[in-house]
């Protein structure tokens, strides 16, 4: 077993045991006072203050939190904050103590707590944890601050910074820019808060105040000076600048200062105007005409003005109190005494004005009026008014008033004066001779009821309503009536008397116009007339001044023609675009050395505005001022000139057409013996005969100089031969099919009538027309292009056919446009011109588009042409229109067809008839052959039936062709008779085919063209 103690050992246990029993004594003593300590700490601190376990449950809370949340310790203990106060906010506190416990750090948050009588305070939670004795967190112990009252200052001092009339700012003092600014700021100069505090505020400061400002800054706020009463201005959106007196309070420290700005613009502007004002008083009382004084209540000499001295010539120096004044003013010892006395009565009264004659100081004696007005401070303020001129023109008045009376009662005008109720005062002679009341009856008579009676009353009561309202009625015409009744036409005006504003009566006054009335309505019947008989004329007539080519009239004609009246206006940049005077001006030429008229001048020449032609005739007369003016009367003769240019062209053409025709004529004949010959040498030679290709050659040479013939023959009148019906629409597609299967490049649109369109015409000639435009198209156009063909009907009036020569009526619109080169205007004036041509040498000889032109008015037509160069060219051609139907076209047979008939055959030319019998034996007919028609019709005498046909020649000496034909028809009516010619004369082919004769045949033709005509005929 174990040793017992020994009594040492347990007493030392014991001692050990009482010393740990003290120290435990004295740690639950020193435990109990810091408790006690805790607890009156907590209970003393005036900020609430609880404790919760690692659960979040309440341990306990001090006074403070008791009496916000009206809870006790007690009550707490063991709950949580939802037990306590359920809702959205126990979810945050709750979220809140899990993070602190899942982070341990020191907590602090703003939320709100709600107190015991329920409303929501703002409070700043300051929370952590505590630890047990092995150091794991045993709990959350937390406190919060109520900061109400911060709030409630915070939304004070925002509603000050807001409500404030001032302009209040914080600006960083570094950067000149401003970090905030309150509504006043904004509304005073017009900008957002944003774009205030995107830009240095030196952005908006008056460029002569920037650099006082920057100073201000670096020298006293960066300093942490206050600054106040510092004045400089900014500019607001609208551009103004305005007056700012700023306090500023730096805080250097932060780098911003805080500042009250008061917008002091009026009060600047008021001083300024305050300012001028005071100048201008000072100034008034320097520069006023009159002089004035100022005296004390001694008899000093206070003050003067430079009126004083200029009126009397004294100055302060000479003038020291009222005893000097009196002295010098009025030496006359008596008169002196009685202004003085004068001067002592009217102390007594309040105001007083007092007329003397002073001495000036040069000597000089004025009438001065004296305006005086005593202070009560004993004071007097005496004006002086020079009135020695006032004095002279009283009197002047006084003169002119009796030489005014004098006119009012000697003057030819009726002049009445009435009172404020329109009532007669005075009615002087001029009245009475023009409206036959004498005084006695007009005197206290409303003058409406006097002289205006009738239709003319309403009128006059209106002028009165206006004169008694105190407005002047100016001069008028008018009707007014005698005491008989007669009217009497009169010039009327009316003024008011008004004495300070106030109506005291009027003057009337009449003059008698009925004379110059009557004269006026001669003089406009008149003018009214010379208008209409002007206005009448086909012509247009203006006035302008020879010096400054002013319009001063323009008639009705010439308004209408320039779309306006341009009275007023310069005549040579109105009438015709001019930069200076027209260089064909006649001023130099109608007038002399002397400016007087010299009579007419004329002259011609189109308008550069309407492009129309005008016959000028101007001449200088005499203006209803006096000065000397030019007179133009211009007839447009545009019509005239196209009938002229047109009847030019016709009779150049007509003259050309005349001598191609003759060459045509006698070429065709050596054609036609020529053509006789190659066509008997062809027929006797085999296709193979070495001569045999020759004799084509022959004819293919023929046949190209009969084409050159042809364009020579459309040349001239009466080219046309074969007139029958023919079918446009068909003509122009068949024409155009031929011509674009010859050249592919060319796109050719065809856009045909839907009615039928039929012409009377020469077919092969027709076509030869539209194949000459064809190839002036096809030319046009080198690099290929378009060719629109358009048919139309078409009714030219009068004014159209005019120009033309043609008649008015119905005709048919051939129209044919090319996208090709086009030309100028130079070119298209000569495009139908004979031998003109624009195309190198081999393309043409410049009769394609003559003859075109020929062959149109042979037809009775007309061809025009519209070009611009690089903008194509349109053809347009109108022709009769026909109503009979198209004849058909006639088909023949390939070869050539003989017969054994007899011909008679008839020409002038030996060479003819020898060819042409040859080549009728080589077709087996029997010929007899003469060389005129007297001949020929012996020969049908003689023979009669024998003669099967006639081969007849046109043009022959002696008895021509035509009357060949009749005798032969009146020999025998039923003979076939066949017309040749290289040429016809007025048309006289087609009379005489129209006549009945049985056909034509054009010269040169060969044998197979014979035969078919023959056979043809023969049929």
């Amino acid at each position: 077993m174990a040793d017992k103690p020994s009594y040492e050992a347990l007493e030392k246990r014991v001692a050990a045991l009482e010393a740990q029993s003290r120290r435990s004594a004295e740690l639950r003593d020193e435990l109990e006072q810091s408790l006690n300590f805790t607890e009156s700490l907590l209970a003393a601190i005036p900020t609430p203050v609880f404790w919760k376990d690692s659960k979040g449950r309440y341990q306990g809370c001090n006074a403070a939190f008791a009496e916000i949340m009206g809870v006790t310790s007690e009550q707490i203990q063991g709950k949580t904050v939802q037990d306590l106060w359920p809702g959205g906010q126990a979810a945050v506190y709750h979220q809140k103590d899990l993070e602190l416990l899942e982070n341990p750090l020191r907590q602090v948050y703003e939320f709100e707590v709600k107190d015991k009588q329920g409303r929501i305070r703002p409070v700043v939670y300051h929370k952590n944890v505590f630890r047990n004795g092995s150091g794991r967190i045993a709990g959350i112990v937390g406190g919060f601050t109520d900061i109400s009252d911060i709030r409630k200052a915070q939304l004070e001092h925002q509603a000050l910074f807001s409500m404030s009339l001032d302009m209040i700012c914080i600006a960083d003092i570094h950067t000149a820019t401003f970090l905030k600014v309150n509504p006043a700021f904004t509304a005073t100069l017009g900008y957002s808060e944003k774009e205030l505090l995107s830009v240095p505020f030196t952005h908006f400061i008056h460029p002569e105040d920037i650099e006082p400002t920057r100073k201000v800054m670096e020298e006293r706020l960066k300093e942490g000076e206050k600054v106040i009463n510092f004045k400089n201005r900014y500019r607001c959106r609208n551009g103004e600048y305005r007056y700012l007196n700023w306090v500023s309070h730096p805080v250097p420290e932060e780098g911003v200062t805080y500042a009250v700005a008061h917008d002091v613009t009026q009060e600047i502007h008021a001083y300024e105007a305050l300012r001028c004002q005071r100048n201008l008083l000072n100034s008034l009382f320097d520069h006023l005409p009159m002089g004035i004084t100022i005296w004390g209540d001694d008899g000093r000499l206070l003050m003067i003005n430079r009126g004083f001295s200029r009126i009397t010539g004294y100055s302060m120096a000479d003038i020291a109190d009222l005893n000097d004044w009196f002295l010098r003013a009025y030496p006359d010892p008596d008169y002196r005494r009685a202004v003085m006395e004068d001067w002592a009565g009217a102390r007594n009264s309040m105001h007083a004005s007092r007329e003397f004659k002073v001495a000036c100081r040069d000597g000089g004696v004025k009438a001065i009026e004296f305006q005086g007005a005593f202070l009560k401070d004993g004071r007097a303020l005496v004006t002086l008014s020079d009135v020695t001129e006032i004095r002279k023109v009283r009197e002047e008045i006084r003169q002119r008033r009796q030489f005014l009376e004098s006119v009012l009662y000697h003057a030819p005008d009726a002049i009445v004066t009435l009172d404020e109720r329109h009532r007669v005062i005075d009615w002087n002679p001029g009245a009475v001779k023009m409206f036959g009341y004498t005084p006695e009856e007009a005197i206290g008579i409303q003058l409406d009821d006097l002289v205006a009676p009738h239709q003319h009353h309403a009128e006059a009561g209106r002028k009165t309503a206006q004169v008694l309202s105190g407005r002047r009625v100016e001069a008028f015409e008018t009707v007014r009536y005698r005491k008989d009744g007669s009217p009497i036409h009169v010039i009327a005006a009316g003024s008011p008397i008004m004495v300070e504003g106030v109506l005291k009566g009027v003057v009337a006054v009449y003059t008698d116009i009925t004379d110059r009335v009557r004269n006026e309505e001669v003089l406009r019947t008149s003018h009214k007339r010379f208008i209409t008989v002007l206005n009448s004329i086909d012509a247009t007539i203006y006035v302008a001044d020879m010096k400054t080519h002013e319009i001063l009239f323009m008639s009705q004609k010439m308004i209408e023609t320039f779309g306006g009246d341009l009275t007023g206006k310069i005549c040579w940049e109105t009438f015709r675009k001019e930069s200076a005077p027209c260089p064909h001006c006649t001023n130099d030429r109608l007038v002399d050395e002397n400016g007087q008229p010299t009579g007419v001048v004329a002259w011609q020449g189109p308008n550069p505005i309407s492009g129309r032609w005008y016959i000028n005739h101007d001449r200088a007369i005499e203006w209803i001022d006096g000065r000397i003016v030019r007179l133009q009367i211009a007839t447009d003769i545009t019509d005239y000139k196209r009938m002229e240019d047109a009847l030019q062209r016709a009779q150049r053409m007509e003259a050309i057409g005349t001598m191609a025709g003759g060459i045509a004529h006698d070429f065709n004949n050596l054609l036609m013996g020529i053509q006789g010959h190659a066509s008997l040498i062809a027929i006797d030679l085999p296709p193979d005969h070495p001569h045999a290709k020759h004799a084509a050659a022959i004819e293919e040479h023929i046949r190209s100089a009969a084409n050159l013939t042809q364009q020579l023959l459309g040349l001239a009148r009466g080219g046309k031969y074969e007139v029958a019906p023919v079918d446009v629409n068909a003509l122009v597609e068949t024409s155009a099919a031929m011509f674009g299967r010859t050249r592919k490049q060319i796109r050719i649109r065809t856009r045909t009538a839907q009615e039928s369109m039929v012409i009377a015409a020469d077919k092969r000639q027709i076509e030869q027309v539209l194949l000459n435009i064809y190839i002036n198209a096809w030319q046009a156009m080198p690099d290929g292009g378009d060719l629109y063909l358009e048919t139309s009907p078409a009714e030219l009036d009068a004014d159209t056919c005019i120009a033309h020569q043609i008649p008015p009526g119905q005709y048919i619109k051939i129209s044919l446009t090319d996208t090709g080169v086009g030309m100028s205007e130079d070119v298209r004036q000569k495009v139908f011109d004979p031998f003109f041509t624009t195309k190198e040498k081999g393309r043409g000889i410049g009769l394609g588009l003559a003859s075109a032109y020929g062959i149109i008015r042979n037809h009775g037509g007309v061809i025009t042409v519209y070009s611009e160069a690089g903008h194509g060219s349109t053809f347009n051609i109108y022709l009769p229109r026909c109503r009979k139907s198209a004849a058909p076209d006639m088909q023949t047979g390939g070869e050539s067809v003989g017969g054994t008939e007899t011909i008679l055959v008839v020409d002038d030319e030996t060479m003819i008839t020898d060819v042409a019998g040859a080549l009728l034996k080589k077709l087996g007919y029997r010929v007899i052959a003469v060389n005129d028609g007297e001949s020929a019709v012996e020969a049908m005498k003689r023979m009669g039936t024998k003669i099967d046909l006639v081969l007849l020649d046109m043009i022959m000496p002696g008895i021509d062709g035509g009357k060949t034909f009749y005798k032969i028809r009146e020999v025998r009516p039923s003979v076939p008779v066949i017309l040749s010619s290289g040429y016809s004369i007025n048309g006289q082919a087609a009379k005489i085919l129209q006549s009945g004769c049985n056909g034509f045949i054009q010269k040169p033709f060969n044998i197979s063209e014979l035969a078919k005509k023959i056979r043809e005929v023969l049929k």
